[in-house]
């Protein structure tokens, strides 16, 4: 049965105009380094469809901001619950955080000069673990891109990935979709079962 997400709007990209973007002639699962350095051009060439509809459509991938959050050398993992959006997900590990960009991430006016990708980041960062980027990170870093096409869930989405390093001694206000949230380290990670296949992804890149 199709969720129904009622009229949210979320920037997606067709497939095949992502493929040519990329110089792809077909999305295979896996990390890709930012050598391609296209960020800009996949933004401009999205558009905002109706949620509901993208999340069971793969000739559309959904634009998500994807950030591991480190401290001290360790890594913030959480458990995803049943009020989080994506019930395809739920009570996996996980090491991202983020979501959808939706259309008011274009109206930030203090910060013209930052893409939608990155404004979306800093809303998703507030909203889900009470964390300012731009005041409590020492650095923040776009990385590559995250696809994963052997699922329906990771079949209508398409990853940017962030790696954030925060300042000491920052406060933080989970949601309660992030259950159990603990600092882990990368190799700890690795070992871990039942991750989401984001995340096993990316960790293999730190």
């Amino acid at each position: 049965m199709k969720k129904d997400y009622g009229d949210e709007q979320v920037l997606s990209i067709p497939r095949e105009k992502l493929q040519t973007i990329l110089g792809l002639s077909n999305l295979s699962t896996g990390f890709y380094p930012d050598f391609y350095q296209k960020i800009n051009v996949i933004l401009e060439n999205s558009e905002f469809i109706n949620r509901t509809d993208a999340e069971t459509d793969p000739s559309y991938k959904q634009i998500i901001p994807y950030c591991i959050i480190r401290q001290n050398g360790k890594v913030l993992s959480y458990r995803r619950g049943v009020s989080g959006g994506e019930n395809r997900l739920h009570g996996k590990l996980s090491i991202g955080v983020g979501g959808h960009i939706n259309p008011v991430d274009t109206e930030f006016e203090d910060f013209p000069d930052l893409s939608f990708a990155t404004i979306a980041l800093i809303r998703e960062l507030k909203e889900e673990i009470g964390v300012d980027l731009l005041t409590q990170s020492k650095s923040s870093k776009f990385v590559g891109y995250i696809n994963d096409e052997t699922n329906e869930a990771g079949q209508v989405h398409f990853g940017l990935a962030y790696v954030v390093d925060l300042i000491d001694d920052v406060e933080f206000a989970f949601e309660d979709c992030l259950n159990l949230p603990e600092w882990m380290g990368a190799e700890e990670i690795k070992k871990s079962e039942n991750i989401e296949f984001w995340s096993e992804i990316f960790i293999k890149e730190l």
